[in-house]
């Protein structure tokens, strides 16, 4: 309570927030507000914890960089619409979740021993269903000698928020935090994704994203066996209101994405909408849901991993993050 309290009082528009919910409205009615929803975590036991911290407090490897694609970066390298990922293992965070043997959903590798996914992926919290395939392009290829790099892991522990409701299908808080069985080993073909800054998404403006998986890629129609890339442009929940017919549907804690005729779909549950900085690529939205794919009226809707960053370390200290080129941190 006293790293909480302390962080308040050095955030200004932090402390704001907190005189606002505590002494001039009860919760009931700073529920109404839309500014203040993305903060009323801070008085949530499951996410109090991590409010209070601005940087990671986990284990960094200095040896390693995240977000790192395995190509030579060109400027016109450009799931719907979208492309085969061309070279191979360009994306090497991209993990395959496996439900009974069966492609399941994306994730992706955030740390030696953390994957990130989407919650809905995990209604049946067996761990006993599921694998995570790393270091895989062609999914239905795995075993043989064209995938070469696959490291496989049980999952030991699914962390999902208590207040996700999986009886809704756009509820908020949709990510699962998937710990496996043991470290994953760094190679040029499986390495992590960065995380971004603790920010508030409110400000982030329109910005050209990308979006990979194995889902479908037109509406009704087989997954894809090799991992496919789309580019989209990501607003805040504030433009997606205005711009989308999705209404109140949409918190602040969501992002949406989407261009005319490209999108992410079925099947790419769980993995990164992810931005190229200077240095490296880092991890913006979680796929979550969307009402059709490749539509304008209702472009998908997206986890936002600004708001959870912080809550995101607090649960993945068995693992060892690589070092950040932007930051020096993970």
């Amino acid at each position: 309570q006293r790293q909480i309290l302390l962080y308040w009082w050095l955030n200004p528009k932090m402390l704001i927030y907190y005189v606002l919910c505590v002494f001039v409205f009860p919760r009931s009615q700073a529920k109404k507000l839309p500014f203040l929803d993305n903060y009323l975590d801070l008085f949530d036991p499951d996410f109090g914890k991590a409010a209070a911290l601005r940087t990671s407090p986990n284990k960094i490897d200095r040896n390693c960089l995240c977000g790192q694609p395995n190509f030579v970066r060109k400027e016109d390298d450009k799931i719907i619409n979208g492309v085969e990922v061309a070279p191979k293992y360009k994306y090497p965070w991209m993990a395959e979740i496996k439900k009974n043997n069966e492609f399941h959903c994306g994730g992706s590798l955030i740390n030696s021993r953390f994957v990130l996914s989407a919650a809905h992926c995990f209604i049946d919290r067996d761990v006993t269903l599921y694998e995570v395939v790393l270091g895989v392009h062609n999914i239905e290829a795995v075993g043989s000698p064209s995938e070469p790099y696959v490291q496989k892991r049980n999952i030991q522990r699914i962390k999902v928020s208590g207040k996700y409701n999986k009886t809704s299908s756009t509820s908020p808080f949709d990510i699962a935090i998937l710990k496996l069985n043991s470290n994953v080993i760094f190679t040029r073909q499986i390495n992590p994704i960065c995380l971004p800054p603790y920010l508030d998404v409110y400000l982030l403006p329109p910005r050209d994203a990308g979006v990979t998986g194995w889902g479908q890629t037109e509406t009704g129609r087989p997954s894809s066996d090799v991992l496919r890339e789309v580019g989209v442009t990501a607003v805040n929940y504030q433009q997606c209101i205005a711009e989308s017919q999705y209404g109140e549907i949409i918190q602040p804690s969501m992002i949406c994405a989407g261009a005319p005729g490209k999108d992410s779909c079925q099947g790419d549950s769980g993995g990164p909408l992810m931005i190229s900085r200077a240095a490296s690529y880092a991890q913006l939205g979680i796929v979550s849901f969307g009402a059709q794919c490749a539509s304008d009226e209702y472009p998908g809707v997206y986890t936002s991993v600004p708001t959870y960053v912080n809550y995101i370390y607090t649960r993945t200290r068995g693992g060892t993050y690589c070092s950040n080129p932007e930051s020096g941190h993970p």
